[in-house]
């Protein structure tokens, strides 16, 4: 059983794929939290927010630490992944954005 989660923790693929999830659930939950701000919140819904960043932030430090960790391929390729998922939604979302914003002009 050691063996296996060895391969399985040792592979570029399951690195990558680690990265992937972690960007498309963080996505999804940054979605929810950006809708939900208004100007006029009050200063709780705001900390609630900005530690729910916080939390993001930390799982994605505590990912890539065990990522690179295990091999500087591992690393790359998990933050290779997450970067890019990350850098894709946030040119769909911001041209998402722009759109509603000339349909609304």
């Amino acid at each position: 059983m050691n063996a296996i989660v060895n391969t399985i923790y040792n592979n570029i693929v399951f690195w990558g794929l680690t990265g992937g999830l972690l960007a498309c659930v963080f996505v999804v939950l940054q979605k929810r939290s950006v809708e939900h701000i208004d100007p006029e919140q009050s200063q709780k819904v705001l900390a609630r927010t900005m530690l729910q960043s916080a939390l993001r932030v930390g799982i994605s430090v505590l990912v890539l630490f065990l990522a690179f960790k295990t091999d500087l391929w591992n690393g790359l390729a998990c933050l290779i992944v997450y970067m890019v998922i990350r850098w894709i939604w946030m040119f769909i979302y911001l041209r998402k954005l722009k759109k509603e914003r000339e349909e609304k002009e």
